[in-house]
């Protein structure tokens, strides 16, 4: 059997810990997808995983995950390319 991927048990520990607070089914694809953009999933990858029909609503979720993943890559080609 294959192993779940890297971070998989700390998804699915943040989630029993979120439903434990109360929060929804709403809440967990929310935190879902934004534990994947954070794990480096592009949100066509994101919208494949949680069913999302509207990449909108997924980068409305995931903008700020998205903009510190991007912000160094930018200053990185910044720096390289001067």
């Amino acid at each position: 059997m294959a192993r779940p991927p890297a971070g998989y048990g700390g998804v699915s520990r943040r989630q029993t810990h979120l439903l434990r607070r109360g929060a929804g089914a709403h809440g967990l694809r929310k935190s879902a997808a934004v534990r994947h953009v954070e794990a480096g999933c592009s949100s066509k990858e994101v919208a494949a995983i949680t069913g999302h029909a509207s990449l909108l609503k997924i980068e409305r979720y995931t903008k700020a995950a998205e903009q510190e993943k991007l912000a160094p890559q930018a200053i990185a080609r910044l720096i390289l390319n001067g």
